[in-house]
């Protein structure tokens, strides 16, 4: 039987500056050692999706259970005490601290988790180099490239060995080798157990994901969801999206607390 950590039930939700609703009854369950996928062009949804997982955002309906009870309806420090010990989040635009270096960016989320620094520094350098960042560490965020700050931005995810990774367009900004780098990264988070939930425009990372979540206007209304080998499964997404598996083998202090998500500003 299946194991669920996170759960979407009936999702709304909509930003103060427009009416129209960007999430609209989502339903979709994640669980450990799983990459999800969530697809659909500029503007659908994928980002705000993952801020409300995450409890970033709070729905306008609906709820988002984490281990079998209400997250989303946790006041906003008990969320916040949750991601900074369970959740890794990986932003699309990186938010690094400009004020310091890569290797004390990298690190920056075993603060709020409880890991030393002593402990933290080498596991954010071993990470650094995997993400081929390593010459990098003394830098500050602005001597570095945007793509080199998104892979720095991974390993401060990762760091803390997370349960759950959230992760916002990760490969957007690098080219095919480091966007490799960075996707065998997450697979190999998953493979040790972690939740990962990814905001991508690549058909071709999202077909190497266990589940897919298709915010497209195209999957409106659709009865089933079908695997790559034309397995159909009943719908468990609703009216609004479409959840997939692409093979029969499913396999600072913004850290902590999040920042606020510019309404309007953030590529949902």
């Amino acid at each position: 039987m299946r194991s669920v950590i996170l759960e979407a039930r009936a999702l709304a939700f909509s930003y103060r500056s427009s009416d129209e609703q960007v999430l609209k009854d989502v339903n979709a369950s994640f669980g450990p050692g799983e990459v999800t996928s969530v697809v659909g062009p500029s503007g659908c949804g994928k980002s705000t999706l993952l801020y409300v997982l995450a409890g970033l955002l709070t729905p306008g309906a609906g709820q988002v259970w984490l281990d079998g009870s209400s997250f989303s309806g946790l006041r906003d420090g008990q969320r916040s005490a949750i991601r900074a010990s369970q959740i890794g989040f990986v932003f699309q635009d990186a938010m690094l601290d400009p004020s310091r270096s890569v290797v004390d960016n990298a690190c920056e989320s075993a603060v709020f988790s409880g890991i030393r620094r002593q402990e933290a520094r080498p596991r954010a350098r071993e990470l650094l180099a995997t993400m081929g960042v390593e010459n990098r560490d003394a830098h500050r965020p602005g001597e570095i490239s945007g793509g080199q700050a998104q892979r720095v931005a991974v390993c401060r995810a990762l760091l803390p060995h997370p349960r759950i990774v959230f992760a916002d367009e990760p490969t957007g900004n690098l080219d095919p080798g480091s966007a490799e780098v960075v996707w065998a990264a997450l697979r190999g988070a998953a493979d040790r157990g972690c939740c990962v939930v990814v905001a991508t425009h690549s058909p071709l990372l999202a077909r190497e994901s266990d589940q897919i979540i298709d915010l497209s206007p195209h999957s409106l209304g659709l009865p089933e969801t079908t695997s790559s080998n034309n397995e159909s499964f009943p719908s468990i997404a609703g009216p609004n999206h479409l959840v997939t598996s692409p093979s029969d083998d499913a396999s600072s202090s913004h850290f902590a607390t999040g920042p606020t998500p510019p309404v309007g500003g953030v590529d949902v």
